[in-house]
């Protein structure tokens, strides 16, 4: 019917109509990529935002374990100097070196 409104010829009024369904299938298909690309690109997004906060947790993590490490290197330094063993022997130990005298007082 519509070819006798416009009085177009039959192959000129296919060509038309054929022309309007790869136009609105193109048109189907760019919307659809859109909006494809749209849902990887907030995929992504929010897989960046993820990592992000992960990535500062650790460093903030990082930051306590290096601070842990910096204090046992420390302690391990203090443990190695031969006065502080001496004093850990005299102190927790109770021993004298060799001709002293140890002196125990006790209160009544």
């Amino acid at each position: 019917m519509e070819r006798y409104r416009t009085g177009l010829a039959g192959s000129q009024w296919k060509r038309r109509r054929f022309s309007g369904i790869w136009r609105r299938a193109i048109a189907i298909t760019v919307l659809l990529c859109s909006l494809l690309l749209l849902i990887i690109y907030i995929g992504r997004f929010i897989h960046i935002h993820r990592v992000g906060r992960l990535l500062a947790a650790q460093q903030e993590r990082q930051v306590v374990v290096l601070m842990h490490n910096h204090a046992l290197q420390e302690k391990l330094m203090k443990i190695d100097d031969p006065e502080y063993i001496e004093y850990l022997a005299r102190k927790r130990l109770g021993l004298v070196m060799p001709g002293e005298i140890k002196v125990i007082f006790i209160d009544k």
